[in-house]
């Protein structure tokens, strides 16, 4: 594909033919509807040296869903597709009980898990396993006993997960909260619409909101 800075398909676009449109690389940013200055997507990209939005660290941004709601839907799953090595944080939590955790989040966020291998046919865990939601890793399970390291509990992280939906938060909630140590029910703060806080069976802390 050849992406402008904000997703579109440069080579499918209509403009190509009806504008005689070169692209928006060739053009630096000025399409027809804006030779005077560079669009501020452009200008974004260019200054941080990037192709597109799809290779920067905080991509999506809501500018980019606006203009997808206007037209050319498909640029964001673009950007997606073409974002290939754009830095991406993962939370790596190392439990006791992994085979049966990576059903447990699955079930918890919808979600499906890749890349879980054993060090050895025989063990009854995971020496690493990830769980993924849409095309995003978000949280990578190891099973404690395959390390010869000692880890000591503690509470100075959390795994904070904004949700879209309230249907979604609230199926959440209920696995999370399975056997789990409850900080915050389920409720309206001051900050959101929903949140709750608790460490789930596993040890691990959650802030989940709305």
């Amino acid at each position: 594909m050849n992406l402008s800075s904000c997703g579109i398909d440069c080579d499918v676009c209509r403009f190509m033919t009806e504008q005689n449109c070169p692209g928006c690389g060739a053009l630096k940013g000025k399409p027809h509807w804006s030779k005077e200055e560079a669009c501020d997507l452009y200008a974004c990209a260019a200054e941080k040296k990037l192709p597109h939005c799809g290779k920067c660290g905080e991509f999506p941004y809501a500018m980019l869903y606006k203009w997808a709601s206007a037209e050319n839907v498909e640029r964001i799953e673009n950007l997606k597709k073409a974002g290939g090595t754009a830095m991406r944080v993962v939370f790596m939590a190392y439990i006791t009980g992994t085979i049966e955790a990576v059903d447990f989040y699955c079930k918890a966020f919808n979600a499906t898990s890749k890349n879980c291998f054993k060090a050895s046919d025989d063990d009854g865990f995971y020496a690493h396993a990830e769980i993924v939601i849409g095309e995003q890793t978000v949280l990578a399970l190891s099973e404690k006993s395959h390390y010869d390291k000692t880890f000591t509990n503690g509470d100075s992280m959390e795994f904070w997960m904004t949700f879209d939906e309230e249907q979604s938060l609230n199926k959440a909630y209920e696995v999370l909260k399975e056997n789990a140590e409850i900080h915050q029910p389920l409720a309206p703060c001051e900050w959101c619409c929903l949140m709750a806080a608790l460490t789930d069976k596993y040890g691990i802390s959650w802030l989940i909101n709305i």
